[in-house]
């Protein structure tokens, strides 16, 4: 999936931060994800029919077209920057025979919005450090600053380049009558920690076997957004490519010239050798 969450101009002056940012875009999303049509092994779930057939089944939500109720501004100049916010989220849903398969629907959007709540909140709680204040509204976060604060507390609309943040992935670990337990490894975390969380956490015992491990969330494919600065100024990396382009010009303006030069000469040249040729031909005629 991937979700685009402008940030407005006036809720710029709160100074949100990106936590709170991605806060907002949850619940944004949860609103949408409410009313998404869900398919089970390509077939369209209609009303409340039951599941027949025992096994796994694919599930796919599909978010109503051409609804997205986090545009609200008027016009690019109400926007100052714009959060990106993509992924692939795997959840498991279970129903016994007596069960309708709504509920496991249900179910699965309940999981998916508490999962990426979930994910937010361990990356805040790993973050250490406050927030400097900010007086100025105007000023800008540089290296030192970037370097200094945890990327969930900086504000986004003070950032000056692209900035992004890698949440939390999945893993499902097997654990009774085929059912599983999920744990989050952050990105340079390796299968080894959650042998450990299953010992230390779930007071089970670590699976000898990496393999059952179930890691279904891949990582997202490249999007290639506009940065703040494009979505705030116009035309502002436009004007840096003019700028460039214009040097370009100037280079191949001067070659240009010197081409032009080359070939008046050698055309020159050439009229001249004619000439002579003439003359020497009518020379040799009169004698």
């Amino acid at each position: 999936m991937f979700y685009r969450l402008p940030i407005f101009h006036d809720n710029a002056s709160n100074a949100p931060t990106l936590t709170a940012s991605l806060s907002h875009g949850i619940s944004i999303h949860s609103k949408e994800l409410r009313d998404a049509k869900a398919i089970i092994n390509g077939d369209l779930v209609v009303n409340e029919e039951s599941c027949s057939a025992d096994g796994l089944h694919e599930v796919e939500m599909l978010l109503p077209f051409m609804k997205d109720v986090s545009v609200g501004a008027s016009s690019q100049k109400d926007v100052v920057g714009l959060l990106v916010f993509g992924g692939c989220v795997c959840s498991f849903a279970y129903l016994n025979a007596k069960e309708p398969v709504s509920q496991a629907i249900a179910d699965i959007k309940d999981d998916i919005i508490g999962s990426l709540q979930s994910r937010l909140d361990i990356i805040c709680d790993e973050a250490s450090g406050d927030l400097f204040p900010i007086e100025d509204g105007d000023k800008e976060i540089g290296h030192d600053e970037l370097a200094q604060n945890p990327v969930p507390k900086l504000v986004p609309h003070l950032l000056r380049k692209t900035c992004g943040l890698s949440f939390p992935r999945r893993v499902f670990i097997p654990w009774l009558g085929g059912t599983f337990i999920c744990d989050y490894l952050q990105p340079s975390e390796t299968l080894e920690v959650v042998k450990d969380h299953c010992v230390e956490l779930m007071s089970m015992e670590a699976p000898t076997d990496t393999s059952t491990i179930l890691e279904p969330e891949v990582d997202a494919p490249s999007l290639m957004a506009k940065s703040f600065w494009d979505v705030v100024v116009p035309g502002h990396s436009q004007s840096s490519s003019s700028v460039e382009k214009s040097g370009k010009g100037n280079t191949s303006a001067d070659s240009n010239d010197k081409s032009i030069k080359s070939f008046g000469f050698n055309v020159l040249a050439a009229v001249f050798f004619l000439l002579l040729a003439l003359l020497g031909g009518i020379v040799l005629v009169r004698k």
